[in-house]
């Protein structure tokens, strides 16, 4: 059995975070998901965070009420779909998102985005990683940041997404799904010693339009590469990327997996053509950009909802209606236009909810009632079992959950004891930092060893660092299990 830094291991640490504490807050227990007592790079090492304890959940949860593990009786069969749409928006936290009551600012006006919230499932604690290359790199793989090797925003220097790893196009081509693949947007996965135009399709992707980088230059003035021919876009990269995405969904005979990975509301910030947004009181100039950057975000935001609303509405009906979507931001909102209930210093970048902590919702056709929440833990590696679930694929071992028995039993109960989160090193942020969490309990961790423990069930915006105080004896319980779980994670890892 491996022990964590505290004489604790992993079973004792799934033991504890199963436990039932004074504060009434529990999850089962989980198998230990330590293949190795080394970490290989490749899947067969991957944790298995599934919790896989006897039904009973215990009392309930402090995010919201326990339930049955596994499905109810009338759950019905496991969710398929024909189609799968993965819409990514780029640097939007929760504090910019309509969805979520913890909202409490000025908020964009996103009708579409807001309509699958209320015909799908809205998921209340999402991770994903601090910034947008190792979210998106966990998502493709279902592997977390120090497995794929990228932790930090992919620059020229840095060596990218590996060509053999097992990212999503490829798993439901190796599984036989036959599904047609295609992604449009931001790619951003891409460095030394990879061909940045042909890098999408050597990933898998049957059909790649967008750009490569972690940004453009313009929204207007842009390097827009197809299937590895790069030439200059003068388009708006928001309606461009839903318009390839509609010429390439034309008409398409048969099953499809589809990214649209909007680079929108990232830098640079700017005033989107004025039908599709209605902030009218803008003047686009760089001194008003300066002094309200925060609206020309918002105004970004709208305008990424109202083409949303045109991806939706473009595809045919019939093949709307068996199509199920996925949208979720790629880290929290940026320190331009971070706003309450968070403060500049919890935003991207950062391990705090500010930085991690991100929209989620899924809609369509895996969806049985949907207009509900789910208040457990999930994280972004969950994309990349769902997603093959959904096409009919048996999951390769990963780091990720399946999150469809969340869509077809609306009882369904935490399917992971915990969730992890990875920041840096980068040219920004050069140290290594994990952070996890249970259902009410969070721990991030240095790579010096230093430490903050928060109570999100009481503290959800962290505004009180348990460790700097004595801690109950709950609380020490928590803080030993989840130190053991990121040993336990990272094994040989940094």
């Amino acid at each position: 059995m491996r022990i964590g830094r505290h004489g604790i291991g992993w079973a004792l640490a799934m033991a504890l975070l199963g436990c039932d504490s004074d504060e009434g807050a529990t999850v089962d227990a989980a198998a230990d998901p330590v293949r190795d007592e080394g970490v290989e790079t490749g899947p067969d090492s991957a944790p298995d965070p599934v919790t896989d304890a006897a039904p009973d959940q215990g009392p309930e949860s402090d995010l919201g009420p326990g339930s049955d593990q596994g499905p109810a009786p009338d759950a019905g069969p496991p969710p398929t779909a024909g189609n799968v749409l993965l819409i990514i928006a780029d640097d939007l936290g929760i504090d910019h998102a309509e969805c979520y009551p913890e909202a409490d600012g000025t908020i964009a006006p996103t009708p579409n985005i807001r309509r699958l919230c209320e015909q799908g499932i809205v998921f209340d604690a999402a991770w994903a990683m601090p910034v947008c290359s190792p979210t998106r790199a966990s998502t493709l793989t279902g592997m977390y940041p120090f497995r794929t090797g990228i932790y930090g925003p992919i620059g020229r220097e840095d060596p990218g997404l590996s060509p053999d790893a097992l990212a999503l196009p490829r798993a439901l081509d190796d599984g036989g799904a036959g599904v047609d693949t295609a992604l449009f947007g931001k790619w951003h996965l891409a460095g030394e010693g990879n061909d940045e135009q042909t890098h999408p399709n050597d990933a898998g992707f049957d059909h790649y339009a967008g750009f490569t980088s972690g940004a453009v230059p313009s929204y207007t003035g842009w390097r827009r590469t197809e299937n590895g021919r790069t030439g200059r876009s003068t388009d708006y990269t928001t309606t461009a990327f839903v318009d390839d995405a509609l010429a390439w969904l034309d008409g398409r005979d048969g099953p499809w997996f589809a990214m649209v990975a909007f680079n929108a509301p990232h830098t640079p910030l700017h005033l989107p053509p004025a039908a599709l947004h209605s902030q009218d009181d803008l003047d686009g100039s760089e001194a008003d950009i300066e002094a309200r950057p925060a609206d020309y975000y918002r105004a970004m935001i709208e305008a990424m909802d109202t083409e949303i609303g045109r991806l939706l509405d473009g595809i045919d009906p019939a093949a709307l209606a068996e199509t199920t979507i996925i949208y979720f931001g790629d880290n929290g909102s940026p320190a331009e236009a971070v706003q309450t209930p968070y403060s500049p210093l919890q935003r991207k970048d950062t391990l705090y909810e500010g930085g991690i902590r991100v929209p989620f919702v899924i809609a369509g056709a895996a969806v049985r009632e949907g207009g509900r929440r789910v208040p457990h833990p999930i994280d972004v590696t969950d994309v990349f079992p769902t997603v093959l679930e959904l096409a009919g694929v048996d999951p390769p071992p990963s780091d990720g959950v399946s999150l469809a028995p969340y869509l077809s039993d609306p009882d369904a109960g935490p399917q992971r004891a915990w969730s992890f989160a990875q920041r840096g090193p980068s040219n920004r942020v050069p140290t290594i930092g994990s952070a996890a969490r249970d259902d009410a309990y969070k721990l991030v961790r240095e790579a010096d060893g230093a430490a903050q423990l928060y109570h999100l069930a009481e503290d959800p915006f962290e505004q009180t660092d348990l460790l700097q105080g004595d801690l109950s004896p709950a609380e020490q319980m928590r803080y030993e299990a989840l130190d053991a779980v990121i040993d336990a994670v990272l094994g040989d890892g940094p």
